[in-house]
């Protein structure tokens, strides 16, 4: 039975536990190889778990089992689930002897802000004497913390009444946290030099109601580099070899750590608003969530401006009340916003990606192509500031440069989306149509509602004469909501390849026409196949991709 002190209270929840443990065949002592405690974060709550009591088995160490537990609790779980993988231990102590099993996990959680601590024990819990005989199962026992209350588990009568209340006094000025980490620290050393059962060496954490929260070993220079479960689930393994290359095998060593928890509900940001009023972080957050979770626009301006009355430059903030004021339609604005966004330094991914394709929208390709170009110099793995380099240079017409700005975001990022792009390039840079039908088709396959894709392979399958999957193909596009020039690019395929009316074509396309659309797409080779075999349709055609890409004028429409 080693030593333990966790301190609960409404704002914060502080824990220590040392290394030491004891071999009962020889009765000599040693140093664990990891603390007893971990830091578990979810999407709903916080907690932090320690154990007294039994470090090893024949057939179990208590530290890897607890490290898997952990790692087996979801982002999504409950709570309940960590309290539930505690009991699961009855399995490997049942068999232990009963003058030996005695065994407690002390947890300290905020479920939302709500603060709870619970005891996972066989012979003590949160109220009523201690056993000091191990019941058969473990069971649970809880509190919900009005004032910070100190508990200690193992080496119980070794912390006096005295220093308890002190320690207790002592979380409920909330002060910072390196603060109580010194006291914990302290408190057990104190332990430790008349108790040879305590190691000096101790393992002190701590969870906020707000969602931060942060370790620190405090210990010799030989203590272990990085603690077995200190961090939960696969992280550990990324840190250490992060550990590793920045200072060789084995050559980095723990010394603090910090965390945070980001949720998405009312309460969390309720909560994050009262603890920390001042902070722009905060509020922009908050921002976000309303936009995004809620569709509050009207509260989301209000906490944008909130953060940048804070901090005049906060990148975020700025960015998201730019896209806010776009979708609004205050283009200028937004422009005002975008352009002091990106103007601090580093250059934001997020700002720049954002209005780069603000500024394409406007057809201001060269201003746009300046924002990408200086962000890529900072942030040149950003795989969707290459993919949207890719689209600039297919609006540019410039099919080989974006097929190689997309094979560059491929590479940088498998998700990133760039099938699409990618088979129009493969169309503008004159690649065999077969390899241009076959990338239409994964793109489809990766985007099955984008009605340019159909349309585009539509033009292909016409050129390649198959006609009947060609008219599927052109059906599919004009259903799913074409813009403007792509309807007219429609109607051009529904004249030359199917049996559409001629003068109802001519009447939408007139329609299309006055209304500002015109055509974009080079539809010279439909226009070259159909002539090979019926020149006159042929001339018809050529006039009527003149009268849509605005060569001459709407009077000049064919007749029906």
């Amino acid at each position: 039975m080693t030593l333990t002190i966790t301190i609960p209270s409404p704002r914060a929840i502080y824990q220590s536990a040392d290394y030491r443990l004891l071999d009962l065949s020889t009765g000599r002592t040693f140093d664990f190889e990891a603390q007893k405690a971990v830091i578990i974060n979810a999407f709903g709550w916080t907690a932090i778990v320690a154990f007294a009591g039994i470090g090893r088995t024949s057939a179990v160490d208590v530290s890897e089992w607890l490290a898997e537990n952990v790692a087996s609790i979801g982002g999504n779980d409950s709570f309940d689930r960590v309290v539930e993988a505690l009991l699961g231990a009855d399995s490997w102590l049942s068999p232990v002897e009963d003058a030996y099993r005695r065994h407690s996990f002390s947890v300290g959680a905020f479920v939302e802000s709500t603060p709870l601590f619970a005891l996972v024990s066989n012979h003590e819990s949160t109220s009523g004497p201690r056993s000091t005989v191990a019941a058969k199962r473990l069971s649970v026992s809880s509190i919900r913390p009005s004032r910070a209350t100190t508990f200690v588990s193992g080496q119980t009568a070794a912390v006096l009444r005295p220093e308890r209340r002190r320690l207790a006094r002592l979380v409920d000025r909330d002060p910072e946290a390196s603060v109580v980490y010194d006291a914990l620290a302290a408190a057990n050393r104190a332990v430790s030099g008349s108790n040879a059962l305590v190691s000096p060496s101790c393992f002190t954490s701590h969870i906020r109601l707000t969602g931060e929260g942060g370790a620190r070993v405090h210990g010799p220079e030989g203590a272990p580099s990085i603690p077995s479960f200190a961090f939960p689930g696969d992280s550990r393994g990324a840190i250490t070899r992060l550990i590793d290359e920045q200072f060789g095998p084995g050559g980095g060593r723990l010394v603090s750590m910090s965390t945070a928890r980001f949720g998405a509900t009312d309460a969390f940001h309720e909560t994050q608003v009262r603890e920390k009023p001042g902070d722009a972080n905060v509020h922009s957050n908050f921002g976000a969530y309303l936009k995004e979770k809620k569709a509050d626009v009207v509260g989301a301006e209000r906490e944008y401006r909130k953060a940048l009355q804070i901090e005049p430059n906060h990148v975020n903030a700025l960015g998201n009340l730019a896209n806010l004021l776009s979708e609004r339609g205050d283009s200028d604005g937004a422009r005002d916003l975008y352009q002091l966004a990106i103007a601090i330094e580093p250059p934001d991914e997020n700002a720049s990606w954002n209005f780069a394709r603000f500024l394409t929208a406007r057809d201001e390709l060269v201003r746009a192509r300046a924002v990408v170009d200086r962000t890529l110099k900072a942030v040149p793995g950003s795989a969707r500031l290459r993919q949207l380099s890719g689209d600039m240079l297919l609006l540019e017409g410039r099919g080989k440069e974006a097929l190689e700005e997309y094979d560059r975001a491929g590479q940088l990022s498998a998700n990133c989306g760039v099938e699409s792009g990618g088979a129009i390039a493969l169309q503008l840079s004159g690649a065999p149509i077969g390899d241009t039908i076959a990338a239409y088709w994964t793109a489809i396959g990766f985007d099955p509602d984008d009605p340019v894709l159909h349309l585009n392979l539509a033009q292909l399958l016409f050129l390649k004469s198959e006609d009947r999957e060609a008219r599927v193909q052109l059906a599919l596009a004009v259903s799913g909501g074409l813009e403007n020039s792509a309807k007219l690019e429609a109607e051009f395929y529904q004249a030359a390849h199917t049996a559409a009316d001629l003068a109802a074509v001519f009447s939408r396309v007139k329609g299309l026409l006055e209304a500002g659309a015109r055509l974009h797409w080079d539809v010279a080779p439909n226009i070259d196949m159909v002539e090979r075999t019926d020149p006159k349709r042929g001339d018809l055609l050529r006039r009527l991709k003149d009268v849509m890409t605005g060569e001459l004028p709407v009077d000049r429409l064919p007749a029906g």
